[in-house]
């Protein structure tokens, strides 16, 4: 059976760094509503994690892993003026990351990129790049 991953759009590298791009499912993303009031992380959010986890892995399956601090850059392209504030969704990118890459996420440092407007199908941009 092949491995389908609904929530991942694609990847590629720009040299040193991979991009991937996820569709973005709203605001269940967000680090205020990500788990349930039982503190259960949201099975719609569980699933876009773990397709990020293995888009990461898949990408990286061949190539040296990023070395501390990690960069990571989140670009947002949005339906509507509705934009969340990307910074809310630095947990969930963070943690799927973590496991995706094998590195804790404390050594993660997140930049919110710009966030655009206009488009039928939303999703992020999230840029991975190491130190140099």
């Amino acid at each position: 059976m092949p491995l389908i991953l609904e929530n991942e759009i694609g990847w590629a590298w720009q040299k040193n760094k991979l991009i991937v791009s996820m569709r973005y499912i709203g605001g269940t993303l967000s680090v205020n509503r990500y788990r349930t009031k039982q503190g259960i992380i949201r099975r719609e959010v569980q699933d876009w994690m773990r397709d990020l986890k293995m888009a990461v892995q898949l990408a990286y399956r061949d190539m040296e892993k990023p070395k501390p601090p990690v960069h990571i850059c989140i670009d947002g392209f949005f339906k509507d003026e509705r934009i969340p504030d990307l910074a809310n969704l630095h947990k969930v990118i963070g943690d799927a990351l973590q496991i995706g890459l094998g590195i804790n996420d404390k050594k993660f440092r997140f930049q919110d990129g710009k966030g655009e407007t206009g488009y039928d199908e939303p999703y992020l941009r999230i840029g991975i790049e190491g130190e140099k």
